[in-house]
């Protein structure tokens, strides 16, 4: 082989280990690229502290029952719930408290709530009534201010006992609005409850 091949040859070298090179940068570049998404959570649970008499005697029966909801999500949220008697009747001689000290007749209790709750009638807004709404914004990992803390039932004789739930429903929407941006204003979590009522 003259001198002339020799360097043609070794050029020819040269050319095809820089294209191997540069397709094994090129490899190795899109293998290591990659994108990763994470999915927000709007997830809730009623938290209850809750003591039922042993058993219901005639006069006063109180017991404790310390409702909250907790945010065990990753996205903060609004909250509601739906509470009442299993029995209209129950409720009629019942009362409710919301620290513990000082009750209020069931019917009443609306009236009466702890800071950062508010009710709304179905008679004053027929699409968002009939729920306790909490008005502050639950941060992930965080719970409201209880609902209430005591119930007394007062029964007149014991052929009046009966037996009675009372019913806890809670519901979350986020508190970010279609756009990805926070609700803002007094009546915030009403703002967030009525978007999400007329997109459903």
């Amino acid at each position: 082989m003259n001198k002339e091949m020799k360097r043609n040859l070794a050029a020819v070298l040269a050319v095809a280990v820089i294209g191997i090179g540069g397709t094994y940068a090129y490899f190795t570049y899109m293998q290591s690229l990659k994108n990763s998404f994470t999915i927000g959570t709007n997830t809730i649970t009623v938290t209850e502290d809750f003591e039922p008499p042993k058993d219901m005697e005639p006069g006063e029966n109180v017991f404790k029952k310390k409702v909250q909801v907790e945010n065990t999500g990753t996205v903060p949220c609004f909250v509601r719930v739906f509470m009442d008697f299993s029995d209209s009747s129950i409720a009629d001689i019942s009362r409710i408290s919301p620290d513990g000290t000082d009750y209020y007749a069931a019917a009443e209790y609306a009236e009466h709530l702890p800071d950062g709750w508010v009710y709304i009638s179905e008679e004053e807004d027929d699409s968002l009534g009939g729920y306790y709404y909490y008005t502050e914004i639950v941060e992930p990992g965080k719970q409201t201010e209880p609902l209430l803390e005591k119930v007394k039932t007062h029964f007149d004789t014991a052929d009046q006992i009966i037996d009675y739930d009372i019913i806890v429903y809670s519901e979350s929407v986020q508190a970010l609005d279609k756009d990805g941006a926070e609700f803002e204003g007094n009546d915030a979590y009403r703002t967030a409850w009525t978007e999400f009522v007329e997109r459903r």
